[in-house]
C-alpha cells in the first residue's frame, strides 16, 4: 500500500503542471493514432475479405458442381442420388449461358442464369418473383443501360442448335437485384430455368449445380467429401474459387503491410522516450529529492515504468476510438468510396477481431516496454552526487 502510494504521488508531481499534461496527452494521442493505422490497415483488409466472399456466396452459394464436358442432364445419378444422401445439404439446378443485353443501341454482354425462385431463396436468401418472361438484373447494369423495372430489355442468346445463329428476345424487367459485388450486379440477369431450357432447346439439360451446407459445418470438410462424391468427370469449386488469387494476395499484403507499419509505431514509441527525458530534465530537483528522502533506485524504476504502462493503456483506449472514427469516415464519406470497377466493391468497412486486438496492442507494448527499459536504464545511470554538483538543492 506505501509503495503504491509513492507511484500516485510520483505520478501527480509528474503531470502536476499544464505543459507536461499537455505533453503527455499529444504522446498519448500520436501513440493511439499510429495503433489505430495499423489496426484500420488489418480491418480494411478482412473487411474486403469478407465483403467479397459474402457478395460471392450470395451469388452462389456454398460450392458449384460443374460437368467437364458442359451441358449435363438434371436426371444425372449423381444428383438424385449421392447429394440427396448428404444430411444438411440443399442443391438447385442453374443454367447459365452467355448473352448480349441490348438497349437504346447500348448494348452490355450479361451472364443470364436460370433457377428455381423457391430453391434459389432457400440457397442465396435472394428472393426473386419471377413469372414467365420475367427477368431480374443487378442495379449496376440497370444503371449502365438506364433501364427501369417494367421496362422490356432486348436478350441476344445463343441459338437452339449449333451453328444457328442468335436469338432475340423481348424479357420484362421485374425486379433488381443487388449482390454487392460491382461485376456481378453489372453481369447477371436473372431468368425461370424451364423458360430458359427451352428457349435453348436444351429440355432437362443444365451446367451448373449450386449447394449449400449446413451454417456452422466446417467449408472444407465439406469440399472433401463432396469431392469424394462426385464423379471424376465433374469439378467442385467453392463459392469464393474465382477470387483465390485476389484473396490469397490480401493474405500475404495484410501480413507484410501489418510488419511494415510496426515502424509508425515505433516512431511514436520515440515521443514516449522523448517525453520520459523532458520530464526528467524538468523534474530532476524533485527526483533528486525523492532519492535523498531515501527512495530507492529499484522503487524509481517501477515509477517510471508505471507512467509507460500508464500511457500504454490510455493509448490503446483512445486507438479503439480512432479505429471507430475511421469506420464511420469509410462507411459515409463518399470521397473514400472506392472505384467498384477495379476494387470490386464500391465502399468498405473495417472488419476487426478480438484476436487483432491482441496482437497489435501485445506488439505495441512489447515495443513500448524494450524501448523504455532502455532509455531508463540510460536515466537511472544519473547519481544523486551528479545531483548535488548541478546544484540542485
Amino acid at each position: 500500500m506505501r509503495q503504491f502510494n509513492i507511484v500516485k504521488i510520483f505520478l501527480q508531481l509528474f503531470f502536476h503542471d499544464k505543459s507536461s499534461r499537455r505533453f503527455g496527452l499529444g504522446v498519448i494521442l500520436g501513440l493511439s493514432f499510429s495503433m489505430a493505422i495499423v489496426l484500420a490497415t488489418i480491418g480494411l483488409m478482412d473487411g474486403f475479405e469478407f465483403a467479397l466472399k459474402k457478395g460471392a456466396k450470395k451469388a452462389l452459394g456454398d460450392f458449384y458442381i460443374t460437368s467437364k464436358s458442359g451441358f449435363f442432364s438434371e436426371q444425372h445419378i449423381f444428383l438424385n442420388n449421392a447429394l440427396d444422401q448428404m444430411a444438411g445439404l440443399r442443391k438447385t439446378s442453374l443454367l447459365q449461358v452467355e448473352a448480349f443485353a441490348i438497349h437504346d443501341e447500348k448494348s452490355r454482354a450479361v451472364l443470364v442464369r436460370g433457377i428455381r425462385p423457391s430453391e434459389w431463396k432457400d440457397l442465396t436468401d435472394i428472393n426473386l418473383n419471377l413469372a414467365a418472361g420475367d427477368i431480374a438484373i443487378g442495379p449496376e447494369l440497370q444503371k449502365e443501360l438506364s433501364l427501369k423495372v417494367g421496362q422490356d430489355l432486348l436478350l441476344a442468346l445463343p441459338g437452339r442448335a449449333q451453328g444457328e445463329g442468335t436469338q432475340l428476345i423481348n424479357l420484362k424487367i421485374k425486379q433488381v437485384v443487388n449482390h454487392g459485388i460491382y461485376q456481378k450486379d453489372l453481369r447477371f440477369i436473372y431468368i425461370l430455368l424451364p423458360g430458359l431450357q427451352e428457349q435453348l432447346g436444351l429440355r432437362n439439360r443444365i451446367n451448373l449445380v449450386s449447394v449449400s451446407i449446413p451454417e456452422n459445418d466446417s467449408e472444407a470438410a465439406w469440399d472433401k467429401k463432396l469431392k469424394q462424391t462426385v464423379p471424376m468427370d465433374f469439378k467442385v469449386r467453392p463459392f469464393w474459387y474465382e477470387y483465390t488469387t485476389l484473396i490469397e494476395a490480401v493474405h500475404y499484403e495484410k501480413f507484410l503491410i501489418g510488419i511494415i507499419l510496426q515502424v509508425i509505431v515505433v516512431v511514436a514509441i520515440f515521443n514516449v522516450i522523448a517525453f520520459i527525458l523532458f520530464l526528467h530534465e524538468k523534474k530532476s530537483q524533485d527526483i533528486f529529492l525523492f532519492k535523498a528522502l531515501g527512495m530507492s533506485q529499484k522503487v524509481l524504476m517501477q515509477c517510471w515504468l508505471m507512467m509507460v504502462v500508464f500511457l500504454g493503456l490510455f493509448s490503446g483506449i483512445f486507438a479503439v476510438f480512432f479505429v471507430f472514427l475511421f469506420n464511420w469516415l469509410l462507411t459515409h464519406l463518399s470521397l473514400l468510396h472506392l472505384p467498384a470497377q477495379i476494387y470490386y466493391l464500391g465502399s468498405l468497412s473495417l472488419r476487426l477481431t478480438t484476436q487483432d486486438y491482441l496482437i497489435v496492442y501485445a506488439t505495441s507494448f512489447l515495443w513500448l516496454l524494450i524501448i523504455s527499459l532502455i532509455a531508463l536504464w540510460r536515466v537511472s545511470k544519473r547519481g544523486t552526487l551528479k545531483g548535488l554538483r548541478q546544484g540542485f538543492v
